[in-house]
């Protein structure tokens, strides 16, 4: 029972530590967690959202927006709501003001509650190190003590399995 056990934390604790480090190394500058097909980023209240929400947006392209309301970021790197008027290289016209090096998200499709705060706390770069680097760290040092007390046995145990033979060796020759 207590070895079924532990291979199932063991596995949770694997997914978990391959979920976060995915969320980590897909997410860039501005916080967003990019894949294929959505963006996801986590909020501070905005609009219907609350703290710590993750919001699911999907990937179009910049003039699919045109005209319509979608979230960007600023060049102060502010998540803001507005409505998308001219696009033409780097220059974006939003709600009539022109604004340099926008990245336009998109409209969401999705929120997940709470979820936003489990990634937030986990991508931390202490928490990460506390309970995903730092446990994979010390199993990796329990293995290598392992292998060495393996070795160690094995050696005596050819030392012992020799003196056994010498002495029967011995032995017979006495006899003889």
């Amino acid at each position: 029972m207590k070895k079924k056990a532990l291979i199932i934390i063991g596995a949770v604790y694997l997914l978990l530590a391959l979920f976060i480090t995915a969320c980590m190394l897909k997410r860039n500058d501005y916080g967003i967690i990019n894949t294929k097909k959505y963006s996801y980023i986590v909020t501070d209240a905005i609009d219907k959202y609350d703290d710590n929400d993750l919001i699911r947006f999907p990937k179009k392209s910049n003039e699919y927006y045109l005209d319509k309301e979608a979230y960007y970021y600023d060049e102060s790197k502010m998540l803001r709501k507005g409505t998308i008027n001219e696009i033409k290289d780097n220059l974006f016209t939003i709600d009539g003001v022109v604004n340099y090096n926008v990245l336009i998200i998109g409209t969401p499709d999705k929120s997940y509650n709470l979820i936003g705060g489990i990634i937030n706390t986990f991508t931390n770069k202490a928490i990460y190190l506390i309970f995903i680097i730092l446990p994979v760290f010390i199993l990796f040092v329990y293995e290598i003590y392992l292998f060495v007390f393996y070795l160690k046995e094995t050696k005596q145990g050819k030392e012992d399995n020799n003196e056994t033979n010498n002495i029967t060796k011995e032995k017979k020759e006495r006899k003889k």
